[in-house]
């Protein structure tokens, strides 16, 4: 009896620390949420910990008043020319450096330029630590991934190409076939492709279009694929509420449904459909300031 009186009370002491350690922590960052559907604070800060090598740097919308905005990075809160890395003006919300960071401590800032180039004030100047033990993830730039991306279609799963050819051989007894061709006909048989105000609906039909992509890469059926250009088709000659793009979230699902429908379905599409759909998906990136995750 009073070793499960000493077992529970020791329990309960340690639940106490840790809701007491969880509470301090939550008051030291102040965060009421892991990630901010509307991104409210600026990226990295002292009350964080990056997640990867390099950190992306991430401002709110809030924080862009003009057409542009330009990112320094440095490991010297004075930012010195010579060691400090300053971004081109870009209307986007992010930097990513594109290079390994230095352990130890950065510094980073943000200002607005207008289009006809003049400069505003710098922000206030915000710090985080890599401490050398973040997973190292580099990107290339987008100058170097245009050079090199295939110049023809599909893109996305170029690297594939060969593989599928001789899986679709033999997909029939594969032991997924089954699951795989069966969430690809829940999609061939919902409505959301013709649905009115699909806008709305975007996240949940993200999930419809990637089952069908994956059944049509591996299949071959066109009817997965016509399905797909459908739903293209409705979206362009839908109007979408800017409100949406707001999320995250949103907007990145919906950029990539219409990723995979236009590299899937690349040569189904009139050359006016892929110029309106490219414009649009640049759109939406640039309203819905989109984050790649």
């Amino acid at each position: 009896m009073n070793k499960r009186y000493l077992f529970s009370k020791t329990i309960m002491s340690l639940l106490c620390m840790l809701l007491s350690v969880n509470s301090i922590i939550a008051q030291k960052t102040s965060l009421s949420r892991v990630h901010e559907n509307v991104r409210e604070t600026p990226y990295p800060q002292k009350i964080h910990s990056i997640y990867i090598n390099p950190a992306p740097l991430i401002i709110p919308e809030k924080m862009k008043t003009d057409d542009f905005v330009q990112f320094e990075l440095s490991m010297d809160s004075t930012f010195p020319q010579n060691t400090t890395i300053t971004a081109e003006p870009k209307p986007w919300l992010m930097f990513n450096p594109h290079q390994i960071l230095k352990k130890g401590k950065w510094y980073w800032r943000v200002r607005n330029v207008s289009a006809k180039g003049e400069k505003r004030e710098w922000s206030e100047t915000f710090e985080f630590t890599v401490s050398g033990d973040e997973p190292q993830f580099v990107t290339p730039s987008f100058d170097v991934f245009y050079k090199n991306m295939p110049k023809g279609y599909p893109r996305l799963y170029c690297f594939l190409e060969k593989d599928l050819k001789e899986a679709r051989k033999n997909i029939t007894s594969h032991p997924e076939y089954k699951d795989m061709t069966g969430r690809a006909n829940t999609a061939m048989k919902s409505d959301f492709d013709t649905a009115k105000d699909t806008y709305r609906n975007a996240r949940k039909n993200s999930s419809f279009i990637s089952w069908l992509n994956t059944a049509y890469l591996l299949t071959g059926d066109m009817k997965y694929a016509e399905k797909m250009v459908t739903y293209a088709r409705n979206l362009i000659g839908s109007k979408l509420d800017a409100k949406l793009l707001k999320d995250d979230f949103y907007s990145g699902e919906l950029i990539e449904s219409l990723l995979y429908i236009y590299d899937s379905c690349y040569k189904m599409l009139s050359a006016d459909e892929l110029n309106l759909k490219s414009a649009t998906i640049i759109q939406y990136t640039i309203k819905g300031r989109f984050m790649s995750r």
